[in-house]
């Protein structure tokens, strides 16, 4: 997705060693990064980032349907859109 470039940078940034920095902020990460893979190099490792994401929001958007429908079933609400904000 969208999101990986930025994960990539973000994460070549936090694994560099304290003393010889291989990169001085994020615009030169990005930037040798594309000289030096191209642009395909952005999204190196975006396998793994969708395989690590997957779980996690089938899990979150499974547990909000659910609770929704029981929030739903208990107060009788026909259409989601009507349930309350504190809710939702």
């Amino acid at each position: 997705g969208v999101l990986t470039p930025f994960e990539l940078i973000k994460c070549r940034l936090q694994i560099q060693q304290q003393g010889a920095k291989q990169y001085s902020g994020p615009v030169d990460c990005l930037m040798k990064t594309v000289q030096q893979e191209g642009l395909q190099g952005l999204w190196r490792g975006n396998l793994s980032c969708l395989a690590r994401e997957m779980p996690g929001n089938a899990a979150w958007f499974g547990a909000y349907d659910f609770l929704m429908r029981r929030v739903q079933a208990k107060y009788t609400i026909e259409k989601r859109e009507d349930v309350p904000l504190m809710y939702s």
